[in-house]
């Protein structure tokens, strides 16, 4: 698969998981995009295993720093989230009231 193929793959659940604007949407997926198509190219490289960790660190770096650069800090934040889970939708918080006791 393309670089295009893996985001476009991937921007649907994302969108939905992250309440994406059409704005929001074009600039993740370029972002996205960008940095897949990096990671795709390192791998074709096959360069030894710390050159390749070295160089999927720089990726994941930069990509993280124009994330945080390009969205809003309330979606930069469930994007986080939304990785760390796995790609699964981030669920808000509910609190749970206390009942009264009197």
């Amino acid at each position: 698969m393309t670089a295009d193929e893996i985001v476009a793959a991937e921007m649907p659940k994302i969108t939905e998981a992250l309440s994406l604007n059409d704005f929001e949407q074009a600039i993740l997926k370029s972002i996205l995009t960008k940095y897949v198509q990096q990671r795709v190219e390192v791998q074709i490289l096959n360069l030894p295993p710390e050159k390749m960790r070295e160089a999927f660190e720089k990726i994941n770096r930069n990509q993280d720093e124009e994330l945080k650069a390009s969205l809003p800090q309330d979606k930069y934040d469930a994007l986080v989230e939304y990785q760390k889970n796995g790609g699964k939708k981030v669920k808000s918080k509910k609190r749970k009231k206390k009942k009264d006791k009197s």
